[in-house]
């Protein structure tokens, strides 16, 4: 399984476990998820020069669900699209994003998925 390491981030990254209530670092940039409990790491996220902060979850193309917010790559500061649908494409999923288009990626990819604001 690839890493999710390469996946669009910003600067200022702040990861935590909400069910266990810890901070994490570098040792979740993999999967994005707690290494404890398994459930997926809230990414709070700040560009200082738009002064955005926004939370995010970072999953692989394959998790992604229909209504999820997707931000897309170099992005991440502007508007996220709602998935609309999720489709198998071979190689890649396709993600019907809603006043978008089909967004392709690997299925190994990853996607930053908008959960809130801070």
């Amino acid at each position: 399984m690839r890493s999710l390491r390469g996946t669009n981030r910003l600067e200022n990254e702040r990861l935590e476990c909400h069910s266990c209530e810890t901070i994490l670092g570098d040792e979740v940039r993999d999967t994005y998820r707690c290494p404890s409990c398994g459930d997926y790491v809230h990414i709070y996220a700040e560009d200082v020069q738009t002064e955005t902060r926004i939370v995010l979850l970072r999953k692989r193309s394959t998790e992604v669900k229909v209504g999820d917010l997707v931000h897309l790559p170099g992005r991440l500061t502007k508007d996220c699209h709602v998935v609309l649908a999720v489709n198998d494409r071979g190689s890649e999923v396709g993600l019907a994003l809603k006043g978008y288009r089909e967004y392709k990626v690997s299925k190994e990819g990853g996607v930053n998925i908008r959960d809130g604001s801070w």
